[in-house]
């Protein structure tokens, strides 16, 4: 009684008008009735709320879930149905997916649907009534229709996580691809590919091999089936379709993919006629440049599987600054460190390189192990911003090796050159620089007027306003009765910092963990600056890592002799911890990969499962720990950032790299871009992970 007293108490103290906050009290009350099961005390208190409310539709939706559950199923669909055509769209939306699930059998599944279909057509609503319709519609044993609508959904709104589940449902429950028109498959091909899913990409365009279609849209088919390819590295296969699409398309730009696709996979096939040939033509057709970042990935392969002559035809091919380049260089000052040309030659050629993730990692890596300058350097990386593990090392070694009499002085050049920039608008580079001062120079007078100016640029950004508006109000209250899925529908469409929070807290507390990280970083990443969680403040920042299934991840650690801080961060960087992830063959919570489960089949110790019981993140949990133990001897070492290195990129790619003297060498090291962020996110959200996990170890 306590509790619900003092949401009351907090519900009144927010709003101005004594009618509504009444209401209010009434729709609460109402709602913490409904979720006890005391339905006709619920309908009581709704009917009150009814009658003091200005704007009584959300609780309108309530009195006919109520008739419902009193089984009036034609006074809740009256209701509904007169909710769904009125004029607030939420509202209207919301009541008309409701609407659309009472199917009677006097009635079809489209009569019930009527208003949803409506929303198809919507840019806000239109893929979330166009899956939920096809559902409906497998229920109702029609399943032609819902493969009609799901295919108009993939062709409406082929960027939407809707488009792409409805691309997986097809190319489940079609009895034949070749009955679809082949600009239908071919642009749910796309939109599976373009959703990081090669796989059903290839498995969709494989029936156009064999049909006559237009010659423009062959062109388009042979270059998306080679791209699928090349990604699930079927090289040669890939190359046949590249080869195709060259000698029969007229564009000369798919021409010019095509070829450049030829080149590729030339590189990419094993054999060194097919290598020697393509790197030959690289020279010839001056495609250094345009392919260095590929040749560079390649070469990093190369290195790390020991082949040392075709890592160094490659390297001579790189004239642009690479990551790859300046490794080599690193290497090079590393194997006679006496000799200062070499790291200066290093420090040029990081200096050059364009992408901010690799200067900021080639900076860190100078720092802590060259005989330059590494407050410098380690500054460059706090202020280049690219990686947050990257700006937790420059701060713990900046602060532990300044100079107290220089740092005064160098802050204040510091404060001036970030006034300058402010002052010039060039708002993002004076935010970086004021980033350095904080992290670098704590203690100093203009470490604190820093902190005073930069707090007043991100402070609008999430700002959360005492008295909250009406929608925020009922948001608030549907959380605190547990009506999650009506809360996140009041808030859809809505980013100011309030509305995002309660997002994030009814995600996360109705068990939407993956939705909840989601919506925390999409918000992060969408805000304008160069902003980083180091500037984020402390009330906003610690929604951004909840830590569902713990107790799994502690029970599998224990069970294995893993780490669980290793499992759990793991699931955070890889899957955001969804239970349903899939990504080309990798799937579920732990992004176990689906051949993981017929290798375990032949240890007696393996967890035992069929690749479908990888979507139970109890079993995938474990099998993910039982693959973690054996990859610690595989590197033959506890260290967690080499163990979860080796699962991300496979311990093929590793064997050159074991003896890496520390932990951003190894990660430098690793031969794709792809894995050394994957290595630098893993190593933030494990150094906070590890202390929830001691915390309450040691509890």
């Amino acid at each position: 009684m306590n509790l619900i007293a003092a949401i009351i108490i907090l519900v009144v103290s927010s709003t101005n008008s004594y009618a509504s906050s009444e209401s209010d009290t009434y729709f609460l009350q109402g709602l913490l009735a409904m979720n006890s099961n005391k339905i006709a005390l619920a309908e009581k208190y709704f009917d009150s709320a009814a009658v003091m409310s200005d704007s009584s539709e959300w609780i309108q939706l309530f009195q006919a879930k109520i008739y419902l559950a009193k089984s009036d199923t034609e006074r809740a669909k009256a209701l509904l149905d007169e909710l769904s055509v009125k004029g607030n769209s939420r509202i209207s939306f919301d009541a008309a997916m409701f609407r659309a699930e009472i199917v009677t059998e006097s009635e079809t599944a489209y009569s019930s649907m009527k208003s949803l279909l409506s929303f198809i057509d919507d840019s806000i609503y239109g893929a979330e009534a166009a899956y939920l319709c096809g559902e409906i519609l497998i229920k109702s044993g029609d399943t032609e229709s819902a493969l009609k609508i799901w295919t108009e959904l993939s062709m409406l709104f082929p960027k939407s996580e809707e488009a792409y589940k409805s691309v997986l449902k097809i190319s489940e429950l079609s009895e034949s691809l070749n009955s679809f028109e082949p600009y239908l498959l071919y642009r749910m091909a796309k939109c599976a590919f373009e959703h990081g899913d090669a796989q059903t990409a290839s498995m969709l365009l494989k029936p156009l091999t064999r049909r006559r279609v237009d010659r423009r849209l062959r062109d388009d088919i042979l270059l998306l089936q080679a791209e699928a390819d090349f990604k699930l590295s079927s090289y040669r296969e890939a190359f046949e379709s590249y080869r195709d699409a060259a000698s029969v398309t007229q564009n000369l730009l798919k021409r010019e993919k095509a070829e450049l696709g030829l080149i590729l996979c030339k590189l990419y096939i094993g054999d060194s006629e097919s290598r020697a040939a393509a790197l030959k033509t690289i020279k010839q057709s001056k495609l250094e440049d345009r392919l260095a970042d590929t040749i560079a990935m390649l070469a990093s392969l190369m290195r790390c599987r020991g082949d040392s002559e075709t890592y160094s035809d490659l390297m001579q091919v790189i004239s642009t600054p690479t990551f790859e380049s300046f490794i080599h260089e690193y290497h090079r000052a590393v194997s006679d460190s006496s000799l200062a040309i070499n790291w200066r030659t290093a420090l040029d050629v990081a200096e050059r390189i364009e992408d901010s993730f690799d200067k900021a990692l080639a900076s860190a890596l100078l720092a802590e192990n060259s005989p330059l300058s590494a407050a410098d350097l380690w500054r460059q990386t706090i202020s280049l911003g690219a990686s947050n593990y990257l700006i937790l090392l420059a701060e713990d070694n900046i602060t532990k090796k300044n100079d107290s009499n220089r740092a005064t002085l160098e802050a204040d050049a510091l404060l001036n050159a970030a006034l300058r920039e402010f002052n010039l608008g060039r708002i993002n580079s004076a935010f970086s620089l004021f980033r350095v001062l904080r992290l670098s120079y704590p203690g100093t007078v203009a470490s604190f007027e820093s902190e005073k100016i930069s707090r007043k640029i991100i402070e609008p950004y999430f700002r959360i306003d005492s008295k909250l508006n009406r929608d925020l109000q009922t948001a608030q209250i549907l959380i605190e009765g547990k009506a999650f899925q009506e809360a996140i529908n009041i808030l859809k469409g809505r980013y100011d910092p309030a509305s995002v929070m309660l997002r994030i807290d009814a995600y996360e507390k109705s068990g939407l963990f993956h939705e909840s990280i989601r919506e925390a970083e999409d918000f992060i990443n969408n805000i304008s600056m160069n902003i980083t969680l180091f500037d984020i403040p402390e009330t906003f920042l610690i929604h951004l890592f909840p830590i569902p299934y713990k107790e799994l991840f502690r029970q599998c650690g224990e069970s294995y002799g893993i780490d669980p801080a290793l499992l759990a961060s793991i699931a955070r960087i890889q899957t955001r911890f969804d239970p349903y992830f899939q990504s080309g063959y990798r799937v579920g919570i732990a992004g176990v990969d689906v051949d993981a489960t017929t290798f375990a089949k032949n240890f007696i110790d393996a967890p035992k499962l069929e690749p479908f019981e990888l979507l139970i993140p109890s079993k995938a949990v474990a099998l993910q720990a039982w693959l973690l133990k054996n990859l610690k001897s595989a590197v033959n070492d506890s260290a967690p950032y080499k163990i979860a290195s080796a699962y991300y990129s496979g311990p093929a790619n590793l064997p050159n790299i074991v003896n890496c003297k520390n932990e951003l060498e190894w990660i430098s090291s690793l031969p794709f871009k792809s894995a050394r962020v994957f290595a630098l996110d893993f190593q933030y959200a494990y150094s906070i992970y590890k202390k929830y996990f001691q915390v309450n170890r040691a509890r």
